[in-house]
């Protein structure tokens, strides 16, 4: 397994209502608060989460040099990203800035998974 259940992952879930008539901003800002108001919970909801993935901290070398080439995987019901593109080069404190938008039905597709894999090292598959 390349996980270390020791690197520091910080995280932040909120989920907003989102609908033709009430759209996430298409600049990325945060909309005015609606924290899925009067949602029947016998319902499913149709939500977009953003996720947004700052940086990994303190990841456990997997090169034989003593670092690693990370790159963020997202996983989301069965949506899977793995952003082999935006790996970071010998890094064990990656900075990655990066945000990913997701389609999810609340209760159906509940579980976020947020892993940083590595690009030569790739032993736990999301």
């Amino acid at each position: 397994s390349t996980t270390n259940n020791q690197n520091l992952i910080e995280q932040s879930v909120t989920l907003r209502e989102h609908s033709e008539s009430n759209p996430l901003p298409a600049d990325g800002s945060e909309p005015p608060p609606r924290m899925l108001q009067n949602a029947p919970s016998n319902e499913t909801i149709e939500l977009k989460v953003r996720v947004y993935v700052i940086k990994a901290m303190g990841l456990q070398p997997q090169d034989p040099n003593g670092f690693s080439d990370p790159y963020p995987a997202v996983k989301l019901g069965k949506t899977k990203i793995r952003d082999r593109d935006n790996y970071k080069a010998k890094c064990l404190d990656p900075m990655f800035g990066m945000v990913y938008e997701l389609d999810c039905t609340i209760p159906l597709e509940s579980e976020l998974k947020v892993q940083y894999l590595t690009t030569i090292t790739c032993l736990e598959m999301i």
